[in-house]
Protein backbone atom coordinates (compact mmCIF):
# COMPACT_ATOMS: atom_id res chain seq x y z
CA UNK A 1 0.00 0.00 0.00
CA UNK A 2 2.79 2.43 0.94
CA UNK A 3 4.67 1.59 -2.25
CA UNK A 4 1.55 2.21 -4.33
CA UNK A 5 1.04 5.58 -2.66
CA UNK A 6 4.65 6.54 -3.36
CA UNK A 7 4.25 5.61 -7.01
CA UNK A 8 1.02 7.61 -7.23
CA UNK A 9 2.67 10.68 -5.71
CA UNK A 10 5.55 10.31 -8.16
CA UNK A 11 3.12 10.13 -11.07
CA UNK A 12 1.31 13.27 -10.02
CA UNK A 13 4.56 15.11 -9.32
CA UNK A 14 5.82 14.18 -12.76
CA UNK A 15 2.62 15.45 -14.36
CA UNK A 16 2.80 18.72 -12.47
CA UNK A 17 6.44 19.21 -13.43
CA UNK A 18 5.68 18.68 -17.11
CA UNK A 19 2.78 21.11 -17.15
CA UNK A 20 4.70 23.65 -15.07
CA UNK A 21 7.58 23.66 -17.53
CA UNK A 22 5.37 25.16 -20.19
CA UNK A 23 5.58 24.53 -23.89
CA UNK A 24 9.10 25.92 -24.26
CA UNK A 25 10.69 23.94 -21.43
CA UNK A 26 12.88 20.86 -21.88
CA UNK A 27 11.38 17.39 -21.76
CA UNK A 28 12.63 15.44 -18.71
CA UNK A 29 14.46 12.29 -19.77
CA UNK A 30 12.77 10.40 -16.93
CA UNK A 31 9.45 10.91 -18.63
CA UNK A 32 10.23 10.42 -22.31
CA UNK A 33 13.14 10.15 -24.67
CA UNK A 34 14.28 13.16 -26.66
CA UNK A 35 14.08 11.14 -29.88
CA UNK A 36 11.65 8.45 -31.04
CA UNK A 37 12.41 4.91 -29.83
CA UNK A 38 14.41 2.62 -32.11
CA UNK A 39 12.68 0.11 -34.32
CA UNK A 40 11.49 -2.97 -32.49
CA UNK A 41 8.72 -4.17 -30.23
CA UNK A 42 6.09 -1.53 -29.66
CA UNK A 43 7.71 1.10 -31.88
CA UNK A 44 4.97 3.48 -33.11
CA UNK A 45 4.59 4.30 -36.78
CA UNK A 46 3.72 7.92 -36.01
CA UNK A 47 7.12 9.27 -37.03
CA UNK A 48 7.23 7.61 -40.44
CA UNK A 49 3.56 8.48 -40.93
CA UNK A 50 4.54 12.14 -40.84
CA UNK A 51 6.57 11.51 -43.97
CA UNK A 52 4.76 8.72 -45.78
CA UNK A 53 1.02 9.25 -45.28
CA UNK A 54 -0.41 11.29 -48.18
CA UNK A 55 -2.37 14.46 -47.58
CA UNK A 56 -6.06 14.75 -48.37
CA UNK A 57 -7.13 17.01 -51.19
CA UNK A 58 -5.05 18.79 -53.84
CA UNK A 59 -1.41 19.66 -53.25
CA UNK A 60 -0.72 23.13 -51.93
CA UNK A 61 2.11 25.32 -53.21
CA UNK A 62 5.02 25.42 -50.79
CA UNK A 63 7.24 28.43 -50.30
CA UNK A 64 10.97 28.15 -49.60
CA UNK A 65 10.24 29.38 -46.09
CA UNK A 66 7.68 26.61 -45.51
CA UNK A 67 10.08 23.97 -46.81
CA UNK A 68 12.89 25.21 -44.57
CA UNK A 69 10.56 25.32 -41.58
CA UNK A 70 9.26 21.82 -42.33
CA UNK A 71 12.82 20.49 -42.19
CA UNK A 72 13.35 22.22 -38.84
CA UNK A 73 10.17 20.57 -37.58
CA UNK A 74 11.44 17.22 -38.84
CA UNK A 75 14.58 17.79 -36.75
CA UNK A 76 12.37 18.37 -33.71
CA UNK A 77 10.16 15.35 -34.37
CA UNK A 78 12.71 12.77 -35.47
CA UNK A 79 16.32 13.43 -36.56
CA UNK A 80 16.25 10.26 -38.68
CA UNK A 81 13.21 11.55 -40.53
CA UNK A 82 14.97 14.87 -41.12
CA UNK A 83 18.04 13.07 -42.46
CA UNK A 84 15.93 11.08 -44.95
CA UNK A 85 14.21 14.23 -46.12
CA UNK A 86 17.45 16.15 -46.64
CA UNK A 87 19.01 13.24 -48.53
CA UNK A 88 15.99 13.10 -50.80
CA UNK A 89 16.15 16.87 -51.29
CA UNK A 90 19.80 16.65 -52.35
CA UNK A 91 19.24 13.62 -54.60
CA UNK A 92 15.95 14.59 -56.24
CA UNK A 93 14.53 18.06 -55.43
CA UNK A 94 11.38 17.44 -57.47
CA UNK A 95 10.61 14.17 -55.71
CA UNK A 96 11.45 15.78 -52.38
CA UNK A 97 8.96 18.58 -52.87
CA UNK A 98 6.32 16.14 -54.10
CA UNK A 99 6.77 14.05 -50.97
CA UNK A 100 6.73 17.13 -48.79
CA UNK A 101 3.50 18.34 -50.42
CA UNK A 102 1.93 15.00 -49.53
CA UNK A 103 3.07 15.23 -45.91
CA UNK A 104 0.22 17.25 -44.49
CA UNK A 105 1.11 16.57 -40.84
CA UNK A 106 4.63 17.90 -41.21
CA UNK A 107 3.43 20.98 -43.09
CA UNK A 108 0.69 21.59 -40.53
CA UNK A 109 3.25 21.41 -37.73
CA UNK A 110 5.51 23.81 -39.63
CA UNK A 111 2.68 26.32 -39.95
CA UNK A 112 1.85 25.85 -36.28
CA UNK A 113 5.48 26.48 -35.33
CA UNK A 114 5.44 29.67 -37.39
CA UNK A 115 2.16 31.12 -36.16
CA UNK A 116 1.65 29.58 -32.69
CA UNK A 117 5.04 28.47 -31.35
CA UNK A 118 3.79 27.82 -27.82
CA UNK A 119 1.08 25.48 -29.08
CA UNK A 120 3.61 23.83 -31.39
CA UNK A 121 5.94 23.06 -28.48
CA UNK A 122 3.09 21.48 -26.57
CA UNK A 123 2.01 19.43 -29.59
CA UNK A 124 5.56 18.19 -29.92
CA UNK A 125 5.51 17.00 -26.31
CA UNK A 126 2.16 15.31 -26.95
CA UNK A 127 3.64 13.44 -29.92
CA UNK A 128 6.51 12.20 -27.80
CA UNK A 129 4.18 11.11 -25.01
CA UNK A 130 2.01 9.24 -27.54
CA UNK A 131 5.10 7.55 -28.96
CA UNK A 132 6.29 6.51 -25.52
CA UNK A 133 2.85 5.15 -24.61
CA UNK A 134 2.80 3.03 -27.76
CA UNK A 135 6.33 1.79 -27.10
CA UNK A 136 5.58 0.82 -23.50
CA UNK A 137 2.32 -0.90 -24.45
CA UNK A 138 4.27 -3.10 -26.85
CA UNK A 139 6.88 -3.93 -24.23
CA UNK A 140 4.24 -4.66 -21.59
CA UNK A 141 2.31 -6.91 -23.95
CA UNK A 142 5.44 -8.89 -24.82
CA UNK A 143 6.55 -9.13 -21.18
CA UNK A 144 3.17 -10.46 -20.05
CA UNK A 145 2.99 -12.90 -22.93
CA UNK A 146 6.45 -14.23 -22.09
CA UNK A 147 5.77 -14.44 -18.35
CA UNK A 148 8.41 -11.85 -17.37
CA UNK A 149 6.44 -10.62 -14.37
CA UNK A 150 9.04 -8.25 -12.89
CA UNK A 151 9.64 -6.52 -16.21
CA UNK A 152 5.88 -6.32 -16.78
CA UNK A 153 5.30 -4.72 -13.37
CA UNK A 154 8.04 -2.12 -13.88
CA UNK A 155 6.85 -1.35 -17.41
CA UNK A 156 3.26 -0.97 -16.24
CA UNK A 157 4.31 1.66 -13.69
CA UNK A 158 6.12 3.63 -16.40
CA UNK A 159 3.14 3.23 -18.70
CA UNK A 160 0.76 4.56 -16.05
CA UNK A 161 2.86 7.72 -15.78
CA UNK A 162 2.74 8.28 -19.52
CA UNK A 163 -1.00 7.58 -19.77
CA UNK A 164 -1.65 10.18 -17.05
CA UNK A 165 0.26 12.71 -19.16
CA UNK A 166 -1.55 11.61 -22.31
CA UNK A 167 -4.97 12.07 -20.70
CA UNK A 168 -3.96 15.41 -19.20
CA UNK A 169 -2.98 16.71 -22.62
CA UNK A 170 -6.23 15.41 -24.13
CA UNK A 171 -8.31 17.20 -21.50
CA UNK A 172 -6.24 20.35 -21.93
CA UNK A 173 -6.79 20.27 -25.69
CA UNK A 174 -10.56 20.06 -25.17
CA UNK A 175 -10.42 22.93 -22.70
CA UNK A 176 -8.38 25.04 -25.13
CA UNK A 177 -10.88 24.34 -27.91
CA UNK A 178 -13.75 25.37 -25.65
CA UNK A 179 -11.91 28.59 -24.76
CA UNK A 180 -11.46 29.36 -28.45
CA UNK A 181 -15.17 28.83 -29.03
CA UNK A 182 -15.99 31.11 -26.11
CA UNK A 183 -13.68 33.80 -27.50
CA UNK A 184 -15.39 33.50 -30.88
CA UNK A 185 -18.85 33.78 -29.29
CA UNK A 186 -17.76 36.90 -27.39
CA UNK A 187 -16.39 38.41 -30.59
CA UNK A 188 -19.62 37.71 -32.48
CA UNK A 189 -21.70 39.09 -29.61
CA UNK A 190 -19.63 42.27 -29.69
CA UNK A 191 -20.09 42.64 -33.43
CA UNK A 192 -23.84 42.09 -33.08
CA UNK A 193 -24.06 44.70 -30.32
CA UNK A 194 -22.21 47.26 -32.46
CA UNK A 195 -24.45 46.53 -35.45
CA UNK A 196 -27.56 46.84 -33.31
CA UNK A 197 -26.36 50.18 -31.93
CA UNK A 198 -25.59 51.46 -35.42
CA UNK A 199 -29.02 50.31 -36.60
CA UNK A 200 -30.76 52.15 -33.78
CA UNK A 201 -28.74 55.32 -34.37
CA UNK A 202 -29.03 55.29 -38.17
CA UNK A 203 -32.41 53.65 -38.75
CA UNK A 204 -33.47 55.61 -41.84
CA UNK A 205 -30.04 55.31 -43.44
CA UNK A 206 -29.92 51.54 -42.89
CA UNK A 207 -33.45 51.01 -44.25
CA UNK A 208 -32.79 53.18 -47.32
CA UNK A 209 -29.57 51.29 -48.06
CA UNK A 210 -31.37 47.96 -47.72
CA UNK A 211 -34.15 49.03 -50.10
CA UNK A 212 -31.63 50.27 -52.67
CA UNK A 213 -29.75 46.99 -52.43
CA UNK A 214 -32.90 44.92 -53.06
CA UNK A 215 -33.90 47.12 -56.01
CA UNK A 216 -30.42 46.77 -57.49
CA UNK A 217 -30.64 42.99 -57.24
CA UNK A 218 -33.87 43.10 -59.28
CA UNK A 219 -32.21 45.26 -61.90
CA UNK A 220 -34.39 48.32 -61.29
Amino acid sequence: MVAAMIVRVAEIACLVSILALGASGPIPTAVMTQTPPPAGVGTPERWSDLFERPARGPARPLSDETIALALIVADDVDPQLATRLRRLQARDPVQFERKLRQTHRLIDLAQLKQHEPDLYDRKLIELRVDAEVNRLVGILHEARRSGRTQEAAATEQSLRMQVILQLAFAYQAREDYLCRLQDLVEKLEGELARERTYFNDHLDEVVDARIEEMLKQRGE
